[in-house]
């Protein structure tokens, strides 16, 4: 049997608050200021794959946790990225979101959530109050036990499940 090789990937996180464990091998962007100059790297290696020439270019994954901290700079550096957003899965650009569930229903006319929305990207939705309005699709949010969130995707609708934290070796 053939086994495919591990494609290569390129790990970018972007965390204002510091609070993500060290990941080995991952670009750490800890000021929001510092946003802009990676998503200008990030628009001319993804641009070349949008005109056909990936090659075997890595995969990009680009996490951003505390969004609602990055996405007050004025312009929002995130915002480059709009374009490219509906070609993701094409050109390999992975987009991992996160953001604190109080003030998440005013914060879907943020034009890059919007984005994300539109493209019935996959979200998992944890504890939310029920002021908030729905935030994935037409999943109702609710608060929840700790570690329970719902998956919501296109493929299997929405699912309650248990994440689980293991500390690192």
């Amino acid at each position: 049997a053939r086994v495919a090789a591990e494609r290569p990937h390129r790990l970018i996180v972007v965390d204002p608050r510091r609070t993500l464990p060290g990941l080995a091998g991952a670009e750490y962007v800890t000021a929001p200021a510092q946003v802009a100059p990676v998503v200008d790297d990030l628009l001319l290696s993804l641009g070349a794959r949008m005109a056909g020439r990936r090659g075997d270019q890595p995969d990009v994954y680009l996490v951003v946790d505390d969004y609602d901290l990055v996405s007050t700079a004025n312009p929002n550096p995130l915002q480059a990225l709009l374009d490219l957003v509906p070609h993701a899965r094409d050109i390999g650009l992975h987009l991992v979101v996160a953001r604190r569930s109080a003030g998440a229903a005013r914060a879907l006319y943020d034009p890059v959530l919007a984005a994300i929305r539109e493209c019935d990207a996959m979200g998992l939705q944890i504890s939310v109050g029920i002021d908030e309005g729905p935030l994935l699709g037409t999943t109702r949010p609710r608060p929840l036990p700790p570690g329970r969130a719902t998956l919501v995707s296109r493929e299997a609708g929405e699912v309650l499940v248990q994440v689980a934290w293991v500390d690192a070796p």
